[in-house]
């Protein structure tokens, strides 16, 4: 989607004009870490030091969205989606995706909001396959190998079953 506004604006915008929406569901935090990892060149040590400020404003961004989407009338729920980890395996990476998503849940529930377990999901799924996450066919396949960083549609799927059952709640 196309903005000529910040997504706050627009979202802030959007539950102004539609009182009757529902709820709001986000992911928030991932491409910070992957900015983390990359200025870390991947650097274990790196990535451990850097993350308390990453993790502080994601605090600080999340706190910021739901203030103006509950100062726009928004009165439906939050709902936040985990991320999930690219493979369960590598320790330091799944505890960094572990600490983003423990300040996603933590602001999230603060403002009375609803927590959809896409970490927990990926893992189970993952599991057949030692932990990773492109093998188990959860992300989208490279022409050249690999897998990028964002969900197959098997992903995508299991990420909406996990809000879906969330949002019942």
């Amino acid at each position: 989607m196309s903005y000529t506004v910040s997504q706050l604006n627009y979202a802030e915008s959007y539950v102004a004009a539609n009182p009757r929406t529902k709820f709001v569901s986000l992911m928030i935090g991932a491409n910070d870490l992957f900015l983390l990892q990359k200025e870390c060149g991947n650097v274990n040590g790196c990535i451990i030091h850097g993350l308390p400020g990453l993790l502080g404003a994601l605090q600080t961004n999340l706190t910021t969205i739901y203030s103006g989407l509950r100062a726009a009338g928004f009165k439906g729920d939050f709902v936040a989606v985990t991320y999930y980890s690219t493979n369960y395996a590598d320790t330091v990476i799944t505890g960094a995706v572990g600490a983003v998503d423990g300040v996603l849940a933590g602001v999230t529930k603060a403002f009375g909001g609803k927590v959809a377990d896409g970490f927990g999901a990926f893992a189970v799924a993952a599991a057949p396959s030692g932990g990773d996450t492109c093998a188990a066919g959860l992300l989208i396949q490279l022409p050249s190998g690999g897998c990028d960083v964002h969900p197959s549609s098997a992903g995508a799927a299991l990420l909406a079953s996990a809000l879906y059952a969330a949002e019942r709640r």
